[in-house]
């Protein structure tokens, strides 16, 4: 199965797992992190028909038979611009997600750059310890419940991939505590963005728009790197942030997800 979105494909590029393709579906699996919602999953080359609330549970059941451990179910479709019979899913306790993949090879400054902040890389135990502290403080409606194990395997994943030159994660300091984070890693010509966060005590101080635009500017001045890629909630207020930055609007991504907690 060939996939057409540069969202999914950068996604799938960023896993630690294996993805099996099935012909009519692709079966993405990462046995290191069960709980990952998003890196154990059924990808469909068309949005949901009348027939696939079954069918598609049912694929997902086999698949992942011998593994225990997952205990979600998720799925997303290629076709970025189609939404599909999504309400048997909705109906039944999962969660209708829509993000926008921004682009750019060019940038806009931001328009009240933060003066306040320090940017760098991380460096040693200490900063990857702020880091976990940092996504727990912008945690938002992800169930507590194990929660902490799953950031914990999240960024020992990042950070197993910046110890081998695939990326880079960067820290916004005001003094010595982190307020923002974001990773970028480099696949083929373009790089892709992780996990942008700043904590909800320093929003809304041009922060993101600065760490964001220091980091891209660094990126596009190397020579392999022509195009970088943001995802964000279609409803989130950061897309209109990268957009003042020179991020343009390529796609839509589109899935569902039931969550254990909240499904069963």
């Amino acid at each position: 199965m060939h996939l057409l979105s540069k969202g999914l494909r950068s996604d799938l590029a960023q896993l630690d797992g294996e993805i099996l393709d099935r012909g009519d579906y692709l079966c993405v699996r990462s046995p290191k992190e069960p709980e990952f919602y998003w890196g154990n999953l059924l990808v469909f080359p068309r949005a949901p028909v009348a027939g696939d609330y079954e069918r598609w549970q049912e694929l997902f059941a086999k698949e992942f038979a011998g593994q225990p451990a997952v205990k979600h179910q998720t799925f997303t479709w290629d076709c970025s611009d189609q939404e599909g019979e999504i309400a048997p899913f909705v109906q039944a306790g999962y969660r209708y997600e829509k993000s926008v993949v921004l682009c750019a090879s060019t940038l806009n400054a931001p328009h009240h750059p933060n003066g306040e902040i320090a940017i760098r890389s991380l460096v040693g135990d200490s900063d990857w310890r702020d880091l976990l502290q940092c996504q727990l403080l912008c945690r938002e409606d992800f169930p507590e419940v194990g929660y902490v194990d799953f950031v914990r395997k999240r960024l020992a994943a990042y950070r197993a991939r910046v110890e081998t030159g695939e990326g880079q994660w960067y820290g916004a300091f005001i003094g010595v505590q982190m307020v923002a984070s974001l990773g970028l890693f480099l696949s083929d010509d373009f790089g892709r963005f992780q996990s942008v966060m700043t904590i909800p005590e320093a929003r809304k101080r041009g922060i993101c728009a600065t760490l964001v635009h220091h980091v891209s500017e660094a990126a596009l001045a190397k020579p392999k790197t022509t195009n970088l890629l943001l995802v964000a909630d279609e409803d989130y207020h950061a897309g209109r942030i990268y957009e003042s930055l020179g991020y343009c609007k390529a796609e839509e991504m589109r899935g569902l997800c039931r969550w254990p907690e909240l499904g069963e």
